[in-house]
């Protein structure tokens, strides 16, 4: 077992937007939201888990969930992203595995700031279809300079800026790929 399996950690996707409004208003929990809006709870938490859409058949929102706007003091429209609107997940947790400084970043400080910046930082990684390139980008990352990669490699400069360049294109094409996504492109 490697140093990246030292911890399981379970990640748990949900929406944030009910979430949030919940804890300003004080409501400590779903069964509590549910009783003050009038909803059952299964639909209430399958609708906040992600796993049951708030527009039914009909288009039109579920029973209840504008009960769930007006306790919360927000449009209904606010409590839903247009992805959350027309998709269900399957899963709505995973669990992945971290190293030490991972974990300790994740349960100091920003924890979840530590996390999304970690996690996007490996996405954007992944999309580098280049070994060398990745190899480059997650050097200069790490502070070194193009010199000190380059002599590393016994190659010139410029081949090291061209690899550079190449692995930060990849990045940039997932990330509008990505806005593409979330947009509806």
């Amino acid at each position: 077992m490697g140093p990246s399996q030292d911890y399981a950690v379970t990640i748990k996707v949900s929406n944030g937007r009910i979430l949030s409004r919940m804890r300003a208003k004080g409501i400590k929990s779903l069964p509590e939201l549910a009783e003050k809006a009038g909803i059952h709870y299964k639909t209430l938490w399958a609708v906040v888990s992600l796993k049951k859409s708030p527009i039914g058949a009909r288009g039109a929102w579920i029973a209840g969930i504008e009960n769930v706007a007006g306790v919360l003091g927000c449009d209904v429209e606010d409590l839903f992203t247009e992805a959350q609107r027309e998709n269900v997940v399957e899963r709505n947790s995973a669990e992945i595995y971290m190293d030490e400084p991972d974990v300790m970043a994740l349960t100091s400080g920003d924890p979840e700031r530590a996390y999304w910046i970690k996690a996007e930082s490996q996405r954007l990684l992944n999309a580098i279809k280049s070994p060398r390139s990745r190899d480059v980008v997650e050097r200069r990352m790490s502070g070194e300079t193009l010199r000190e990669i380059a002599d590393s490699m016994d190659r010139s400069v410029e081949l090291v800026r061209h690899l550079e360049a190449r692995g930060y294109r990849n990045m940039r094409a997932e990330v509008n790929k990505s806005k593409s996504t979330w947009m509806g492109d």
